[in-house]
């Protein structure tokens, strides 16, 4: 009941083909609803990949330190797309 706490959870799908396939796949990556278990999950993954890159940003642009994650966004994106053979073009 949210009533009192004014929090909706909400768990979505994503896809770059259809509507269906992001309902698809929200049943296929997170089929049992527990917010606990899939943001644990979800940050579990984040740090094995983020664990590979050291930055040390005080002496680094802070710029340069933002484009180097948004890079690292994009190529783990890229990676899924090859995976479910879907593409955002």
């Amino acid at each position: 009941d949210n009533s009192t706490t004014g929090v909706v959870l909400a768990r979505f799908g994503v896809s770059f083909i259809s509507v269906d396939q992001a309902c698809a796949n929200a049943e296929e990556e997170i089929p049992d609803w527990d917010w606990d278990a899939v943001q644990a999950a979800s940050e579990q993954k984040w740090e094995r990949v983020l664990e590979r890159i050291e930055v040390d940003t005080s002496k680094e642009n802070s710029t340069i330190v933002e484009l180097l994650y948004s890079s690292v966004r994009q190529k783990v994106l890229s990676e899924r797309e090859a995976l479910t053979g879907e593409s955002r073009n």
